[in-house]
């Protein structure tokens, strides 16, 4: 193909002769792979087509708002909102979802049962199947209690204009669009799969592509088949069939006063508290505290730092029986088990969550784990990567102090500058991801999840001014210019803003998995403190 030459240009038969010599060249195909998705509940799946979302939710809500002078001085307004947010649901059916509610969700373990080995029920699977409105079974239930009332108050104290007293209570539900809800339909395997023909023929060519064939899509899906014959990094997403619309309930109170002539100060207190807020968390924690597992991985430590490159008890002094995972072990090399490299590694950074998520999940130990340990001996569904639940459980508080200060001259130069001094305490980061999923560190005590927000400023200082400048007709410069000039030199205005404020938190993680929950832990700083780290 090199030497050739064509002084009178390539032609779409010279590049047809070129891309076949190519392809012999280069031989036969190593696989063709083909996306399959549905277009409806019993379409099956269907090869060339997009994934296609078509979300719809009826929302309504009806409002009165008044107000009145009970005194001269004191002025009242209140109102309420009714607001209905319609339940999710896909036009096109195309809704997947745990056939039994939460106990599919948990599988084999009862319903809110963590840390409980072999208090498991009948079921040994979680099927998947079509949920929705259109399908029958609603994603929820629907939340139809959502008054929002209002009331604020303005009251001059002394009836002279010169001091103001406001306060006021507010309720708003939240809107959070269509993101959260899509898991139902994209969570959930089932609907699109990948299929692979790994043994091709011929070339690539566009007009004989060896095509791997259409699956057979069956429902209910089994999730157990998925997680052990397809992905072991498969989830599981239920929605709670109470789940309510989230709310926010706002208050403040503010005084004002004019010291000086076209002078005021005000000082306000602002809060509000964040209630039902949608979170999405994995009820898959590792049990480290019921089965035995702290013991056995202490004691793999021990046995490590004595043997060297082995963890096992060789029968040195001090070494100790592991028999949990002599059990998981049992037939497999030893570079499956006792000197894996991955597993020694994780066992000397006390990855003791990384470890045993990855024997948990692997089909490699797969016959001993189901030999020899009931099946919510690691977590609560065997049959899922994450097991998720989207509740109502996420929360915050925002408490904050402002003073401003206000000055209006008489040339028109208006100045004002205000400083807020603010805390935000919350159970979930928020705005750091679209489907809310954040893990409790330890189920067992979900309360510790309190921490700075992720939006939280501590300090915030602001001044601006606006001066309109002395041109045009009427002012200093150009008092009695035509009107038609006046429209290019008058009205301007010269206007400024400042900010500072101090930085929103942060956390340094160490990417070690210590935790059952896996949640990132908190890096451990070594021959450094904390100022110092700040330094760098």
């Amino acid at each position: 193909i090199t030497a050739g030459k064509f002084p009178g240009g390539i032609s779409s038969g010279d590049l047809s002769r070129a891309s076949d010599i190519f392809n012999l060249v280069t031989g036969m195909l190593g696989n063709i792979q083909q996306g399959f998705n549905h277009t409806s509940p019993t379409s099956g799946y269907v090869p060339g087509v997009p994934r296609t979302i078509d979300p719809k939710q009826q929302n309504i809500s009806f409002y009165f708002q008044d107000g009145f002078k009970w005194r001269p001085n004191l002025n009242i307004q209140y109102g309420a909102r009714w607001e209905y947010q319609g339940v999710f649901d896909l036009r096109n059916k195309l809704i997947l979802l745990p056939q039994d509610d939460a106990a599919g969700l948990w599988g084999p373990t009862k319903v809110g049962d963590l840390f409980n080995p072999g208090a498991t029920t009948g079921a040994t699977d979680t099927l998947l199947n079509f949920a929705g409105s259109n399908n029958g079974k609603p994603v929820y239930a629907g939340d139809k209690n959502n008054f929002a009332p209002f009331f604020g108050f303005a009251w001059d104290p002394q009836n002279n204009g010169k001091t103001s007293i406001r306060g006021s209570f507010a309720s708003h539900f939240t809107q959070d669009g269509f993101t959260l809800y899509q898991l139902a339909s994209t969570g959930n395997t089932g609907l699109f799969t990948v299929a692979t023909n790994s043994t091709p023929t011929g070339v690539f060519r566009t007009s004989s592509n060896p095509k791997p064939s259409t699956p057979v899509a069956s429902f209910p899906v089994s999730q157990r088949n998925t997680f052990n014959n397809i992905s072991n990094a498969s989830n599981v997403w239920y929605f709670a069939s109470n789940l309510a619309t989230p709310y926010v309930l706002e208050w403040n109170l503010s005084v004002q006063r004019e010291f000086w002539k076209r002078m005021a100060f005000e000082v306000r207190y602002v809060g509000n508290h964040a209630v039902k807020q949608y979170r999405a968390w994995n009820i898959n924690e590792i049990n480290f505290g019921t089965n035995g597992l702290m013991t056995e991985f202490l004691n793999a430590q021990k046995n490590l730092a004595i043997g060297g490159a082995r963890f096992d008890n060789q029968g040195l002094a001090g070494q100790v029986a592991l028999p949990i995972f002599e059990k998981l072990f049992t037939g497999l090399p030893l570079s499956s088990g006792f000197s894996n490299s991955t597993f020694v590694t994780q066992i000397n950074q006390n990855q003791i969550g990384g470890m045993f998520d990855t024997i948990r999940r692997s089909p490699t130990y797969r016959a001993n784990r189901e030999a020899n340990f009931p099946l919510n001996f690691f977590v609560a569904n065997p049959f899922a990567n994450q097991a998720l639940t989207v509740d109502n459980s996420g929360w915050s508080y925002f408490h904050g102090l402002e003073a401003e200060v206000v000055r209006r001259f008489g040339t028109g130069l208006f100045l004002q500058a205000n400083y807020t001094f603010s805390k935000v305490l919350t159970d979930t980061t928020f705005l750091t991801s679209q489907t809310e999923q954040q893990n409790y560190r330890f189920l067992a005590n979900r309360s510790i999840d309190k921490f700075r927000a992720g939006f939280d400023v501590t300090h915030s200082f602001t001044a601006n001014f606006l001066y309109p400048l002395p041109f045009g007709r009427g002012k200093w410069l150009g008092g009695n210019v035509n009107p038609v000039v006046d429209k290019f030199i008058g009205g301007w205005n010269l206007q400024g803003l400042t900010r500072w404020s101090s930085g929103a938190p942060f956390t340094i993680t160490s990417n070690r998995n210590t935790l059952g929950s896996l949640v990132g832990t908190t890096a451990v700083l070594r021959n450094m403190t904390a100022d110092q780290l700040k330094e760098h």
